[in-house]
């Protein structure tokens, strides 16, 4: 399983199963292709792409070995994959459910060497098929979100830190509402974390990227199209009138007594589990109607495969106990996006938690594949455990997701319940169905 570390109680480092941190291994230019919205947004979609531009270059301020170079693409020709030969940040204005749960604003894609922790590949997803963004901050923002806002906390996952789960005011607190701002810039422990990750050029690693982009170790064609629309030129100039590295343009010189810390700490540390991404909360009672089945059960196999350049894990579910009126199969099949094929990893945000000979409520939705998907990604597994006695506790950590909700307040990062009460909060909620 995927973990992170922490550290001194601050950032959280991603890390793979087998114990190495998830990070850029190299020096040189990184390209990033940018694909502009589709369709006109609130500020204009040359905010948007300067919005998108700069949720990366804070973090890449503080890898001085790295230089990051944007390049732009058509959005029809954008794709995400871990065999690409392509960072991307790709609109979705349709097929998001077929790949990502409905309920996610956005999604990071990082393919990783599992004996190394080396970065392959990192692609953004954005939801435009069920949200709407704007770039044009906190005006005209009711009912959106900042695009800024988002993609900057979506960077740092893509550098390689987690979420600080103990400090509001840091771009990777992990809650957020819409028409927020406040992640666009980073905090001391922001830049902490990058730094632990980044401070030692010597940790780098690989051969030097030539001129057109990344270098990626596994083997597979790039399937790039001709940028030939009309906004690609206009583009291409927005682009080509900033430098493509202004290092130092916004950097902010910060204390460096927590970093002390947490350099001093790492020994120490201690592995935990280490997805996430930007979500919705949803309540149990939403997920019981939302749900094709809610079932109790075994996690009994699981096997991680290449499936048209993503990785896809499929989790078997042996069935004790069917939660809902219809007749529930005696096994269902989880699929899922992520997990680790070979050498080769790919961490895709916000996965749900199946672990062999674990014990589970899983609130699943039907795919038109005939198999399942968790509701609300890891919101919709309950992992159950037995207490001194023989009562069963049910909880669901949601420590691992970035939820959005209506206020902005912090959510209960985890939830527990009973059996006999969770289950009798999906009857009720299935009969006001």
């Amino acid at each position: 399983m995927l973990g992170s570390v922490g550290v001194a109680e601050a950032f959280e480092p991603k890390t793979t199963s087998s114990g190495e941190l998830i990070r850029w291994k190299r020096t040189g230019g990184l390209s990033v292709a940018i694909a502009a919205p589709e369709h006109e947004i609130p500020g204009g979609i040359d905010n948007a792409v300067v919005g998108m531009r700069e949720a990366f270059e804070p973090w890449f301020d503080e890898i001085p070995m790295i230089d990051i170079e944007f390049t732009p693409i058509a959005n029809a020709d954008a794709a995400i994959g871990g065999k690409d030969e392509r960072n991307t940040v790709v609109w979705y204005y349709e097929g998001w459910n077929e790949r990502f749960d409905e309920r996610a604003l956005a999604m990071t894609v990082t393919t990783y060497s599992r004996k190394t922790g080396a970065i392959i590949d990192a692609d953004i997803a954005i939801n435009a098929q069920r949200y709407r963004w704007t770039a044009a901050g906190s005006e005209d923002c009711s009912g959106k979100f900042d695009l800024q806002n988002v993609m900057a906390h979506e960077v740092g996952h893509l550098v390689g830190l987690a979420h600080e789960d103990d400090i509001d005011e840091v771009t990777m607190f992990p809650t957020s509402a819409s028409c927020e701002v406040k992640k666009r810039d980073l905090a001391d422990d922001d830049i902490n974390g990058v730094e632990f990750l980044y401070l030692d050029p010597a940790l780098l690693e690989g051969p030097e990227p030539d001129a057109a982009g990344p270098v990626n170790p596994l083997a597979g064609c790039s399937a790039s199209g001709d940028a030939s629309t009309t906004w690609v030129g206009a583009l291409l100039l927005l682009l080509a009138s900033v430098p493509l590295s202004q290092r130092g343009r916004r950097r902010r010189r910060r204390s460096r007594v927590p970093l002390l810390a947490a350099l001093l700490a790492a020994p120490f540390v201690v592995p935990t589990s280490a997805q996430a991404s930007t979500l919705v909360h949803l309540p149990v009672e939403q997920m019981a109607r939302e749900a094709s089945v809610v079932v109790r059960g075994k996690v009994v196999a699981s096997d991680s495969r290449w499936d048209r350049g993503l990785i896809v894990t499929d989790s078997v579910v042996a069935v004790s106990e069917c939660w809902t009126e219809a007749p529930c199969p005696e096994r269902i099949v989880v699929r899922q996006l992520g997990g680790e094929v070979g050498d080769v990893g790919m961490l895709v945000e916000g996965t749900a938690p199946l672990v062999r000979d674990d014990e589970v409520v899983l609130f699943a939705r039907a795919r038109p594949d005939g198999r399942f998907a968790p509701v609300g990604m890891a919101q919709g597994a309950f992992s159950i455990a037995r207490q001194p006695g023989g009562a069963l506790v049910l909880h669901r950590s949601l420590r691992d997701l970035a939820l959005v909700t209506e206020t902005g307040a912090k959510a209960d990062r985890i939830e527990r319940f009973s059996a006999q009460s969770l289950r009798k909060m999906v009857t009720a909620a299935r009969r006001r169905k």
